[in-house]
């Protein structure tokens, strides 16, 4: 690749083909349809888009039973069966994804990294944000993107807190916006200013309708309140990306929609249309 930004692109793209290989949906009528409807699908329903539930070639998504990773440490690289990413969920969040992750299909440094996500505990005081705009992150994360298992909830604010208290960055930003530190504390201001203007409290404590609507108006470019110093929709986009990334980078939401593409010790090479490798289900 010719730029680290460029591999991440292709790595997302390889992801995407893949994934919805693995359901059984052909990647070209899948992103053809999601593209078709992503200009009025609500944000806070982007598992909506999911590959699994994609009408052209979908057929019933879900979890990857234990049944498919038999447990232990010593799985041998021939059990694993491609076919059970398509079967239903069978309650034990968490438990599928691990056998995976020990088995023979996963290359050690993905194993390491998926590990080291999946343990660790949900981030309760920020290293960067003060309490109050960690709060508001956090509950402007839960609208973007609805946690349906609360049980094991997948901990979306507390990654991106610890990208700002290290600095890390993707090396680009739009020339309105500051910095990405200065850019996160003044959207969460803004956040707080609309929902006072709303319904006379901060964004963490207004009713789900009411961050909602200052979400959208966000988006919109048009938030209520005391005027941003910087374009209130391009904070929206940057903070819908990272939650996005942030969330799907995560073992769980990776088991919750089916994607097997962390089994990369065998390799993907074949990532044409219609192409399948030959451990692949038919």
């Amino acid at each position: 690749m010719g730029s680290d930004r460029g591999g991440e692109r292709a790595a997302a793209m390889y992801s995407l083909i893949v994934t919805a290989k693995l359901n059984d949906t052909g990647p070209r009528a899948w992103l053809a349809d999601v593209l078709r409807r992503i200009g009025d699908h609500p944000a806070s329903r982007l598992h909506g888009c999911w590959c699994m539930d994609a009408p052209a070639g979908a057929g019933p998504g879900g979890l990857m039973p234990a049944s498919c990773f038999p447990p232990g440490p010593s799985i041998d690289a021939g059990t694993f069966d491609p076919k059970c990413v398509r079967t239903i969920q069978d309650g034990t969040m968490g438990l599928t994804i691990r056998n995976l992750l020990e088995s023979g299909h996963v290359s050690p440094a993905t194993r390491a990294a998926l590990v080291a996500r999946l343990d660790a505990p949900p981030v309760a005081v920020p290293r960067f944000l003060t309490p109050a705009e960690f709060r508001t992150l956090r509950a402007a994360c839960a609208r973007l993107l609805p946690d349906p298992h609360p049980e094991s909830p997948i901990d979306v604010a507390g990654p991106m807190d610890a990208r700002l208290a290290e600095g890390k960055s993707d090396g680009w930003r739009y020339d309105a916006m500051p910095d990405d530190r200065a850019a996160m504390r003044a959207g969460l201001a803004g956040l707080d200013g609309a929902a006072e203007a709303v319904a006379g409290t901060a964004f963490a404590d207004a009713l789900g309708a009411a961050q909602d609507q200052v979400l959208a108006a966000v988006q919109a470019g048009t938030p209520p309140g005391p005027a941003w110093p910087l374009p209130p929709e391009r904070f929206f986009e940057e903070l819908l990306a990272e939650a996005t990334e942030v969330f799907f980078a995560h073992p769980l939401a990776q088991e919750r929609i089916g994607y097997a593409g962390m089994a990369d010790r065998p390799g993907w090479t074949r990532i044409g249309l219609d192409e399948r490798e030959d451990r692949e289900p038919e």
